[in-house]
């Protein structure tokens, strides 16, 4: 508004750029990246769409090793340990955000 604008020091554009593009990127949008990666993780159903690309866990198990038989084990690990505390996690963070907007 007008009395936001009234006592607010004017900068330079430059500055106002590189400023604007340092605030968007804050640790906490890396953690909320991150934690939304995990869970786009945690979510794949092997029956449904992983074992149809051939990435479904009971079918590599013989596979030797390999890139492919490490994602998927990270996968399948992914999913089992990290199920509990990423509800956790996705509370906390719905709740912060709830709060702090």
């Amino acid at each position: 508004g007008v009395a936001a604008q009234a006592g607010a020091p004017r900068l330079p554009a430059c500055c106002g750029l590189r400023r604007t593009a340092w605030v968007m990127l804050r640790l906490t949008d890396i953690f909320v990246a991150g934690l939304l990666l995990c869970n786009s993780a945690a979510v794949l159903n092997e029956d449904r769409f992983l074992a149809k690309i051939g990435w479904g866990y009971e079918s590599t198990r013989s596979d030797p090793p390999g890139m492919k038989r490490q994602v998927i084990m990270l996968l399948h690990a992914g999913r089992v340990l990290l199920t509990i505390p990423l509800m956790g996690l996705n509370v906390v963070v719905i709740a912060l955000k709830l709060i702090m907007g």
